[in-house]
């Protein structure tokens, strides 16, 4: 149901769009086809209400290999987001369950033909999950009261929810290594993706 082409890996460039009803791109997005908004789509807005809530109970009964959920909770545009721009978000909003994710392709517009593969690279945390599943949230868009110059150091008052006692010290200037141990931390952090 969401993309309709010859091809078992791809892109948005070989989607039949005359076929298609709903797509995802991007980590967490799913659109439906809606005509007058997208430049093939083919939904009228009735279509587009009545397909919505199919996908979601479909992405949310979707089960992977080890017969778990692969998304938790599916919210709707509505549901999401708020703002004179919320009418420009996703339709769906997938917040995927700890240990699944989107594929790195997905953010790019483009598929594999499998729709689960193994993650085999060394990033394994994830910002895809459902966020009620996130054990704790850092930034906000609120204004955070009690910290005129929030930095690092407030972190374990925001997460302990209590302010504690501010100590005065001065950043440590960046260590210097010598250039053997510095090239050796470079191939390392190479080798793991960071460079």
């Amino acid at each position: 149901m969401v993309s309709n082409t010859n091809k078992g890996t791809g892109g948005l460039e070989d989607v039949n769009w005359s076929r298609t009803l709903a797509y995802a791109v991007g980590l967490n997005s799913v659109y439906t086809n809606l005509a007058n908004r997208e430049s093939q789509g083919i939904l009228t807005q009735d279509q587009h209400m009545e397909l919505l809530p199919r996908l979601k109970e479909q992405l949310e009964n979707w089960q992977g290999p080890d017969g778990q959920p692969v998304v938790q909770r599916v919210l709707f545009q509505w549901e999401a987001f708020q703002g004179p721009y919320s009418r420009q978000g996703p339709d769906l909003v997938i917040g995927y369950s700890p240990g699944y994710r989107a594929s790195a392709e997905t953010g790019l517009g483009k598929w594999k033909e499998s729709s689960i593969e193994r993650n085999n690279d060394h990033w394994r945390a994830d910002h895809c999950v459902n966020s009620q599943s996130v054990p704790a949230v850092l930034f906000s868009n609120s204004t955070l009261q009690g910290f005129s110059h929030l930095s690092f150091r407030d972190i374990p008052a925001l997460v302990l929810g209590k302010p504690i006692e501010q100590t005065h010290f001065e950043p440590h200037p960046p260590s210097s290594l010598p250039e053997e141990d510095r090239k050796a931390l470079e191939e390392r952090l190479k080798s793991l993706g960071y460079l």
